[in-house]
């Protein structure tokens, strides 16, 4: 179990993404609201190639740990998404003229 909010989980992968993407979310929620396509991937591509480059050094936990971060960067993209086909939605129910 993991003694506080910074304290990452690694080796139970589903709950490790869930913590690691509500502790992404109290850090960067602004930022993330208004990150690119683009963005996204290059966090992702920089997040992979350092779980890589520490599973070659053999720090498996570190790499564990990125990998992790990887995932919850993806659903962070996945909740902006949702929220903006929400927002789509709504706009588009809105009538507008005669």
């Amino acid at each position: 179990m993991e003694k506080d909010r910074d304290t990452p989980v690694l080796y139970d992968f589903a709950r490790a993404v869930a913590h690691e993407a509500q502790y992404q979310r109290t850090l960067h929620a602004e930022a993330d609201a208004t990150k690119t396509p683009l963005e996204w991937m290059e966090t992702l591509l920089l997040l992979v190639a350092k779980s890589r480059a520490y599973d070659d050094e053999g720090n498996t936990e570190k790499a564990m740990h990125h990998l992790i971060t990887s995932a919850a960067v993806l659903a962070s993209w996945h909740a902006q998404l949702v929220a903006s086909l929400k927002n789509r939605a709504i706009r588009d129910s809105f009538t507008f003229g005669p």
